[in-house]
C-alpha cells in the first residue's frame, strides 16, 4: 500500500502553473494546448492574464482552446481586465481573442469598451468585435455597427 501512495504522489503534487509555463513554449500546438488545460480550472485574473499571449498564438487551435477557457470566467476583476488591457494587447491575434471571448462571457458592462475597439486598426480585430457585439445584441452599438 505504501508503494502505490509513493508512485501516485507525484500527480498529487503537480504543479499547474509550472506545467503551465513549460507546456505554453513548447514547438508543439498539442502541448501548448494541454497547457491551457493545466490551468483552465482556475478562471481567474491570473488563469486570464497567463492566456491572453495563448490568444495570439500562430496555431488556431491553440486560439480556440483559449478562447473558450478565457470565455467561461465569470470572475470580475478578470473580466474588466479583459475589457480595458485585453482589448488593447499589441497583438493583433490576442485582441481578436479578447473580443471573441467576450462574446462568450456576455456581461453586458463591456459594451462600451467593444464598441471602442471599432476603431481598431486591424480589420481582423474589428469583424471579432463586430460579432461579439451582435452576438450579445448590445443595442447601443447599432449605429456603429450599421
Amino acid at each position: 500500500m505504501k508503494a502505490i501512495w509513493i508512485l501516485a504522489l507525484p500527480l498529487f503534487l503537480r504543479d499547474d502553473w509550472a506545467d503551465f509555463a513549460k507546456l505554453s513554449k513548447d514547438k508543439d500546438p498539442g502541448e501548448r494546448c494541454k497547457a491551457v488545460d493545466r490551468i483552465d480550472k482556475y478562471k481567474d485574473l491570473k488563469m486570464v492574464q497567463a492566456l491572453v499571449p495563448l490568444l495570439g498564438d500562430e496555431h488556431p487551435r491553440v486560439r480556440y482552446v483559449s478562447v473558450k477557457a478565457v470565455g467561461r470566467v465569470t470572475d470580475a476583476a478578470a473580466v474588466e481586465f479583459l475589457s480595458t488591457k485585453g482589448l488593447k494587447d499589441p497583438n493583433p491575434r490576442s485582441r481578436a481573442g479578447v473580443a471573441e471571448a467576450l462574446g462568450w462571457i456576455k456581461d453586458a458592462k463591456v459594451g462600451p469598451a467593444l464598441v471602442e475597439a471599432l476603431g481598431d486598426a486591424t480589420a481582423d480585430v474589428r469583424s471579432a468585435v463586430c460579432r461579439t457585439l451582435a452576438w450579445m445584441r448590445h443595442d447601443a452599438a447599432a449605429d456603429k455597427l450599421a
